[in-house]
């Protein structure tokens, strides 16, 4: 693991995230993305899948006012996730 070229390999998945994707594709990729990481369409602020030029775009949308609202708590993450 260690061998591994971390930053060359971060530095491409960067390029290949950031890389504008036909808009022809971008429904059927960001579906089977979606469906892949269980997101929730229903909480997008723009709901077009065609709207979002790559899968950065898509991957940092912008969610719909109140749909996550930060909990009043001393510890809270900017991220979704389990614990």
């Amino acid at each position: 693991y260690r061998g591994l070229p971390a930053r060359a390999l971060s530095r491409t998945w960067g390029r290949i995230a950031s890389a504008r994707v036909p808009e022809v594709l971008r429904a059927p990729l960001y579906g089977l993305y979606g469906s892949m990481y269980g997101v929730n369409y229903d909480e997008m602020e723009r709901p077009r899948l065609r709207d979002y030029e790559s899968l950065q775009d898509f991957f940092t949308r912008s969610l719909k006012a109140g749909v996550r609202p930060i909990a009043a708590s001393g510890l809270v993450s900017p991220v979704d996730g389990r614990v």
